[in-house]
Formats: structure tokens, sequence, C-alpha cells
């Protein structure tokens, strides 16, 4: 009898296993996202996310379905409209921003087999796929109140936020608490313009603030917040006198028009482009759990901007502070 060769037998045992177990390659993880009103290009929240989204993409070869809520028309589309047409071809909706709260629970319930994730809001109960992510903005916060003090020379300090309500609550706690760490005498004037788009109201509040003898001003609203950097630079050509504004979510001094950004002392840094990478890739590796999640410090997902070099001179004291509040040794207040 002859014998066939080692390397003739291989090949036909490779060749018959081929044919009975062929290779295949497991479907890519859907995942529906939906932007909230200030929709993509806003050089701030939803473009973070969609970042995050994009790198998840890349990386974890999941599939993209993006939805934004306002039409071309300009007329805002019904928020659990948007999230039911996203689950039914979706594993995980992710829904940016707090007008989406009332639509992600309810989607979330009535549909258990789809996750749902909602970037900046909490919820006061639970659902076993519902996930509310946030950062601790109120840690971010503090340290930009910490270099608004540092930066100040009148010691008269101001916050603006768009709506009142407890997620911007904690931008205004957090840096409160920051300024008076640093300055225990300063005096801090906090309101609320009522609007995250309406950058002339931001403007109006601004000026009568600066006018009021305050020279630094951290906002917390959104789109609206452009209206503050013009501001800023307005005021300080009528009067001679150099007032700062400081940003919020991303690095605003790249996004005003350049005679702005020398008034732009800092931004304070919502890097939820981190949260929503860490949310898909949750659904991808299987390990995806509902409830609330915080993303602190120590996480990546909060800092604090150094374009421009004008808080060079107190970055070592701000990583002296980061280090205390990841330790535990100040814990920033969540309320004003």
């Amino acid at each position: 009898m002859r014998l066939r060769s080692p390397l003739i037998l291989l090949t036909a045992v490779l060749v018959l296993a081929g044919s009975v177990l062929p290779a295949t390659a497991a479907p890519p993880v859907k995942v529906g996202v939906a932007y909230d009103a200030a929709g993509l290009g806003d050089s701030g929240f939803n473009d973070a996310v969609a970042d995050g989204a994009a790198r998840a993409e890349v990386d974890l070869g999941v599939k993209l379905f993006e939805k934004e809520m306002v039409k071309p028309s300009g007329a805002l589309l019904d928020t659990t409209v948007i999230l039911e047409k996203l689950a039914k071809k979706s594993e995980l909706v992710v829904a940016v921003g707090f007008l989406y709260g009332d639509a992600a629970w309810a989607v979330a319930q009535q549909d258990p087999d789809t996750n749902v994730a909602i970037v900046d809001l909490t919820y006061e109960q639970s659902l076993p796929n519902l996930l509310a992510a946030h950062t601790a903005e109120h840690e971010g916060s503090f340290l930009v109140g910490a270099a608004a003090a540092m930066a100040s020379e009148s010691g008269a300090i101001g916050f603006l936020g768009g709506v009142e309500f407890p997620v911007i609550q904690r931008f205004e706690a957090g840096f409160v608490a920051g300024v008076l760490h640093e300055d225990p005498l300063a005096s801090i004037e906090a309101d609320y313009i009522d609007s995250f788009t309406d950058t002339t109201l931001m403007y109006d509040y601004a000026m009568n603030m600066y006018e009021s003898g305050i020279d630094v001003i951290y906002h917390a609203a959104g789109y609206a917040g452009y209206g503050l950097f013009e501001a800023a630079l307005d005021y300080s050509a009528a009067s001679g006198e150099h007032v700062w504004a400081i940003g919020v979510d991303v690095d605003q001094y790249w996004f005003v028009p350049e005679d702005q950004r020398p008034h732009v002392l800092t931004s304070m840094l919502k890097n939820v482009d981190v949260l929503s990478y860490d949310i898909i890739e949750s659904q991808v590796l299987g390990t995806f759990t509902g409830g609330n999640r915080e993303w602190d410090l120590s996480t990546g997902a909060l800092g604090y901007s150094v374009a421009g070099g004008f808080i060079d001179d107190y970055v070592a004291d701000l990583e002296q502070l980061e280090a205390e509040i990841i330790a535990g040794n100040i814990v920033v207040p969540t309320t004003p």
C-alpha cells in the first residue's frame, strides 16, 4: 500500500474542515445615537459624543445609526419617536442630553431587549437596561473656579447657567466651591439665562455682570455661552479693563473668533467622547448594566484647557487640587 505524504494528508484535512466548518464573522453591534436640539456641528456636547461614537466605529467595528432632533425646517422631532425608531434597528441606543429623559425611560421600559443610555442625566429610579451616564461636572468646575480666583484682580466673579436644573446647578456648586477654596473673601454672583441657545441673551447678562465690576465669568449654557466671549471682548474694548470668560464642555478657545481668544481664560472640559466610547464598548463586550454611573476626574473624562497659556502659572496648583479631589481629601459639593 502506498502511503500519502503528511503534507497531502494535512491539506486534505484542512480542506475538509473548511468545507464542514466554514469561518463566520459575528455581525457588527448596531448602535443608534440621538443628538439634542443643538445638533451636530455645535462645537460642543453633540460633537464630542459623536467623536467617541466614531472612534468606537473604527476601533470596535460597530455599525452606527445617527439621528438629530431638529428637522431642516427648524422644527423639533418628537424625542420618543426618535428613540423608538433607533431602537428598532439597534441593540444599543445612546441619547444625548436631558431633553431625552422621559423618552429614554419610556423606550427602555417598553423594549427590555434593547439597551438605552442617556448622556448627562440621572434618574431617581432604575431599569436594568437603562444607563444614566454623567460626568462629575462639579469636580471639573471646582478646578476652573480655583483658576478664576487666581486670575481675578477684583475678587468679583460670576457664573451664568443656561437652564436652572440639577445638572447645571452642579456646575455652579463646584465652581463656587473652587473660587472660595482659593479666595474665601471673593464675591460671587450666579444667575441663569433660561436658554441653551440664545447667545444674545447671554451677551446681555454677561455685560451686566462685567459692568457691575465682575472680571471673570464662567458659563454652563451650551451654545448660548458663545455670547459670553463676545461680551468679554466688547466690554474690554469699551472700558479699557481686561476681563475674562471661562468656557465649558470643549476647549472653546479654538471655537471663538481670533479677537475673542485673549479673553478665554480656560475651559472646563467634559470629555463626553470618553463616555460614549465606554458605553458602546460595554455593549460590545457584553458588560452593559443599567443605573446611574458617574465618570469623575480619575477617569480622564474631565479637565481644563491651557490654550493661550493664560493659566500656565496656575497649573501646578491646579494639578495638586485635582490630586486632592481624586484622593478624597477635597469633597466637592453638588448643590449650590
